[in-house]
């Protein structure tokens, strides 16, 4: 009834129109004449004229960063098209259902306005209701500043990816550079989605050296998947400068795993000298076990901590479980005061290893203590390594903070359908920065019948990993941590939201627990893996050089004294070991050969009736590759470098070159198989042609082309070489490797051989920074505007030909302020594609991604262009010649 009138209205008809006409249609007369006349003619002309709605957007007065709440409806005649369309945030004239709600975030300062309009075929638009916020300037940030930078890293593939087993390796994905302080202290915290049916083991390297604990079982025997795992490493005292951090894993010989989504977050503090801090209590031991019914302090779990003014507590508990007859329950405890307790395990639920995160607030400045506690109910519970990281800091810094929440009652049901978002956590927190990292570690009591997921929003967008299995079909409840992670999120305050589905049967989540922790982007965080880069650290694997001469005339071999200077720079003269020294400062070192067949006027012969030119004149350069491996096959252990026996030999365990003799050095990246002490062996190899002539220009041509090969194998780099105006030319190894000279800030960037310091355009203002060489500071600038993310920004680097007076590996360019323009993102790559390479491959980032703009001599200035031609508002100018350190103006225009 209500919608009829609804209706009539519409058509002109008021209300006691409306009653009369209802009293003459409910009278029965028979011939009473349907409104709008005639026959039911059809509607007006222009029926969408007569529709109606209304728009409402709260609150009405917001800051820079707040959401807003949209909400509208709309009424219109029957039979009539109506196309309908909000104009404004998050809509901009897309079309919207008939009523509806939605939020937005605004960033602008200033009025916002929107307006509920529509149309319909013919054109006509009318407007039905409008709407307006006003937004103020956010308020400034707070004086305190917590210096607990954060990196974060996530991965994950279209399907789990598998390790190598018998041997120790990087986690696909999961590394970092970060910077310290002298003393600072290191935590990380490894949550992953692991599948296997046989233990899996963990641990957390910085710069090559175990944390604490050293290692733990991550899953053990059992279910292929039961659920997610998490576990927090960390190191105290670290020296001042870069460290990189790696994730890596172990499966005994002739077993796997995969791994699936996975985070790895790293914070460091600034040695107790701001108010955020950092503490990290560990221990390893053989299975502890508990039966009493009584609160215990966890053995080696307690700690005393110092907070540097009023503060929040994130209190992380991990522990290496198995199966018990009873229930584990844990809980911290702060000063004697106990905070809320979770059910860490009930019996026979799957072991392995676990965290669960708690929290306080309001801890007051001073010295305090913090235990974990253990109870078991029921039985008997087992514990071995474990470990406790306290980090505190004001809820809100210039810098960064810690938003948390934390509720205990009766599990909520959930059964199966779309995600619901869980009632009683979540929260708000507010950013200053440009852009800012977030780790948001969500604690849950959860059990399921079934697949249960979960998944993070921060204002209404899924954070990475966008979703991860929590639980598979575990019959009794566990508490278990995950921590997900965004990055560049602007400034502004912002809403936490945390999401169950249940894929299928049902999942009950009892006690839960948020903490986010939010800090300004590290420059050190654009230091990740990205393709087929990522940190390295610790390299220094053996190195053979297998010299094979085929006997073509007119090509003299090296001397055995010629290889040697060249590789190892025995006579101070260049070297593939010095240049790896001064790319990578000492991170990778290019290990001196074992020469094999090498000593002069006697290298490793070509067998009868190949020799001379037969290769060449048959093309058959694999049985070149077989013969010379074959040929050295009596002088080589080969088992012995193929150190988990699956008959690979790759360059992460040794690099194989083969030499042959040749006036103009040439070499590729190469795999053979071949038998090799009596196995069929697939091997990774250096096709090295080098020259004889001991001249400074051919030494440095034969040492660049031994880098840039080398470099293929052990680092993962791009070739660089195409016919593009941005091409490097010698201002990379990756593209003119003739003069040896340096690699370019991209590929040390991502490796992490340089720190980064970062300028955010979206914050800056005018200013002249120094640029210190990075020969020898190992030092970048990077300009990124966070909204644009890491889909493109700028590196700024001061190449200078000599260090200290002496000529270095760039001695052969021209030193001043290289500008380079990185673009990550393979479709803006292919939208707009450099100069003169429109016809590079798709995903080719050496070629397409990485493009030098200018290198800019004293006085010289850009103006930098985004990849679609829109202006950055930054203009770089080069206030000196090439030294030690130039002074470079950073514009704001």
């Amino acid at each position: 009834m209500g919608r009829w009138l609804s209706s009539l209205r519409r058509l002109g008809i008021g209300l006691v129109a409306a009653v009369a006409v209802l009293m003459f249609l409910g009278a029965g007369a028979a011939n009473a004449i349907p409104v709008g006349g005639g026959e039911g003619d059809p509607p007006p002309d222009d029926c969408v004229a007569a529709t109606t709605g209304n728009l409402t957007v709260s609150p009405s007065t917001v800051t820079v960063g707040q959401s807003v709440t949209l909400n509208w409806d709309v009424d219109q005649i029957p039979g009539c098209t109506v196309w309908k369309h909000i104009e404004g945030p998050p809509f901009w004239g897309a079309s919207v259902s008939n009523s509806g709600g939605s939020s937005a975030v605004l960033n602008t300062e200033g009025k916002t306005n929107w307006a509920l309009t529509v149309t319909g075929p013919l054109g006509n638009v009318y407007t039905l209701d409008t709407a307006s916020v006003t937004v103020q300037p956010q308020a400034g940030p707070p004086a305190v500043f917590s210096k607990t930078p954060l990196s974060v890293v996530t991965a994950q593939e279209a399907s789990p990816v598998s390790n190598r087993s018998g041997v120790w390796t990087d986690v696909p994905g999961l590394s970092t550079a970060v910077s310290a302080q002298t003393g600072s202290n290191l935590t990380a915290t490894v949550s992953a989605e692991v599948y296997t049916q046989n233990t899996v083991w963990f641990r957390v390297l910085v710069d090559s050296g175990v944390t604490a604990p050293s290692d733990v079982a991550y899953k053990l025997d059992g279910a292929d998947y039961d659920g997610t795992r998490s576990f927090t490493f960390g190191r105290e005292n670290l020296a001042a400068g870069r460290h990189i951090v790696r994730v890596q894993w172990y499966t005994n010989a002739g077993t796997s795993a995969r791994v699936g989504k996975r985070t790895l977050t790293v914070s460091t503090d600034a040695a107790g000298t701001s108010a955020g801090r950092l503490y990290h209590q560990a221990t390893e031991s053989s299975w502890l076990t508990k039966t009493t019914s009584t609160w215990e302090n966890v053995p080696d779990l307690t700690r005393a901590i110092t907070t540097g003014g009023t503060s929040d507590l994130k209190i992380t508990f991990s522990g290496q479980t198995t199966n018990g007859s009873g229930a584990f329950y844990a809980r911290a405890v702060v000063d004697g005061v106990p905070g809320e307790d979770v059910l860490y395990g009930a019996a026979g639920v799957p072991g392995g290893a676990r965290s669960y995160v708690f929290v306080r607030k309001g801890v007051g400045a001073g010295t305090h203590t913090v235990s974990i506690q253990w109870y078991s109910d029921g039985g008997s519970i087992l514990l071995s390594d474990r470990a406790m990281t306290v980090f505190t800091t004001p809820a809100s810094a210039a810098d960064g903070g810690l938003t948390t929440s934390v509720w205990q009652g009766a599990p909520t049901t959930i059964n199966a359908g779309s995600f619901t978002t869980l009632g009683n956590i979540g929260g708000a927190f507010t950013t200053y920065s440009g852009g800012t990292n977030v780790d948001v570690t969500v604690g849950l009591e959860v059990r399921s019948t079934a697949r249960a997921l979960l998944r993070v929003l921060v204002d209404g967008v899924p954070v990475n990993p966008a979703d991860v299995t929590l639980s598979d079909s575990i019959g009794g409840f566990r508490g278990q941590s995950y921590t997900f992670a965004a990055k560049n999120i602007k400034p502004g305050t912002h809403q936490v939201q945390v999401q169950i589905q249940a894929w299928s049967g049902t999942t009950f989540v009892g006690d839960r627990t948020l903490a986010v922790t939010f800090s300004q982007r590290p420059g050190t965080d654009f230091a990740q893996p990205f393709r087929s880069l990522r940190p390295r650290t610790g390299m220094n694997v053996p190195v053979v050089a297998i010299c094979f001469d085929p006997g073509r005339a007119g090509h003299a071999p090296p001397s055995l004294g010629y290889l040697r200077n060249m590789h190892e720079g025995n006579d101070g003269g260049r070297s593939a070991k010095g240049w790896f020294q001064e790319n990578t400062g000492g991170q990778v070192t290019y290990a001196a050969p074992t020469y094999i067949g090498c000593a002069d006027g006697n290298w490793l012969a070509a067998p009868a009736g190949r020799t001379g030119t037969w290769y060449w004149d048959t093309g058959n350069f694999p049985l070149m590759w077989q013969d010379a491996l074959t040929a050295a096959d009596p002088y080589i252990d080969y088992r012995a470098l193929d150190l988990n026996g699956d008959h690979v030999i790759s360059g992460d365990e040794a690099v194989i070159e083969i030499i042959r003799p040749q006036n103009e050095p040439y070499g590729t990246l190469r795999g053979a198989t071949a038998t090799l002490d009596g196995v069929s062996t697939s091997v990774d190899l250096l096709d090295l042609y080098l020259s004889s002539a001991v001249d400074t220009s051919t030494r440095a041509w034969n040492v660049g082309l031994i880098a840039h090969e080398a470099s293929h194998l052990l680092l993962g780099t791009a070739d660089m070489y195409w016919g593009t105006t941005t091409r490097p030319g010698r201002y990379s190894v990756m593209d003119d490797h003739t003069r040896a000279s340096h690699l370019d800030p991209f590929h040390k960037l991502k490796l992490g051989f340089v720190t980064p310091n970062v300028v955010e355009i979206n914050k800056w203002t005018t200013a002249t920074v120094s640029l210190n060489a990075v020969e020898s500071s190992q030092e970048i600038t990077i300009l990124y505007d966070p909204a644009r993310a890491d889909k493109e920004y700028f590196i700024l680097e001061n190449r200078s030909p000599s260090t200290g007076g002496a000529l270095n590996y760039d001695a052969f360019v021209n030193g001043g302020i290289a500008v380079w323009h990185i673009i990550e993102d393979t479709a803006t790559q292919d939208q707009f594609p450099p100069s003169g390479g429109s016809d590079i491959q798709s995903g080719d980032w050496g070629r397409k991604g990485v493009r030098l703009l200018a290198v800019l001599g004293s006085g010289s200035s850009l103006t930098l262009p985004w990849a679609d031609g829109s202006a950055t508002g930054i203009r770089v100018t080069a206030k000196s010649s090439s030294q030690a350190a130039v002074p470079v103006e950073i514009a704001k225009i």
